[in-house]
């Protein structure tokens, strides 16, 4: 699991969306199962707390096409600091400075993204 319950990932409105009996779209990129994903309806971003500062990020998704995913890391919301744009193989044990905050940005060619962990 990525961050305490009290501190879930968020993502922009577009891409916010309830399923079935209050499950949020962006609640299955944490919830520990790659089978489930959240559906990417338009171009976004998700951020979540990394209040351990690991070290390690993975993210699992569904594309259309070879596009990549923007990795920007903060210690505080709006003062990000740009790691760069990656490919899926890239994104797989990537390593990301100690930060509180992590933002995975990407285009709608990304169809659904089924996990995002960060590790030591």
């Amino acid at each position: 699991m990525l961050v305490n319950p009290e501190y879930a990932p968020i993502t922009n409105a577009c891409n916010y969306r309830i399923r079935g009996n209050f499950d949020y779209n962006v609640s299955s990129v944490s919830d520990g199962d790659p089978s489930t994903g959240m559906n990417v309806y338009c171009s976004g971003w998700v951020i979540f707390t990394n209040p351990k500062k690991n070290t390690r990020l993975s993210v699992k998704y569904k594309k259309s096409n070879d596009t990549g995913i923007k990795i920007e890391y903060a210690q505080k919301i709006g003062h990000w600091n740009l790691l760069g744009n990656f490919s899926e193989q890239e994104i797989s044990d990537l390593y990301v400075p100690p930060s509180l905050f992590v933002r995975v940005s990407f285009n709608k060619d990304i169809q659904e993204i089924n996990e995002i962990s960060m590790t030591h």
